[in-house]
């Protein structure tokens, strides 16, 4: 089964619902993963989900921008998508615009 790794803000709920919706009528799994949600190291359990995973999206909500915490983890887990050889993609909301 085809796999992709969404990285995303759980803040996001709009834009993560559509994305959720439309896997929901394919055979592709979203791995979405809370960090709060996982007992063994979070590192290492989502390593292995990218690496499984044949690409990763980045929902680029205004909830990533507005948390440290949250763009710390989305850097990281494209930085180890890259190193893996595994395609990113970055999908950013509509009404939402970054700054210059």
């Amino acid at each position: 089964m085809v796999s992709i790794f969404i990285s995303h803000s759980r803040r996001d709920n709009d834009v993560l619902s559509m994305f959720t919706n439309i896997f929901s009528t394919t055979s592709v799994k979203a791995h979405l993963v809370e960090y709060e949600n996982i007992t063994s190291p979070a590192s290492i359990d989502i390593e292995k989900k990218i690496e499984e995973s044949e690409a990763l999206f980045i929902i680029l909500g205004p909830n990533i921008l507005n948390y440290d915490q949250t763009k710390i983890c989305v850097s990281w887990e494209s930085a180890i998508a890259h190193t893996k050889g595994k395609p990113v993609w970055v999908f950013e909301q509509f009404d939402y615009q970054i700054a210059d």
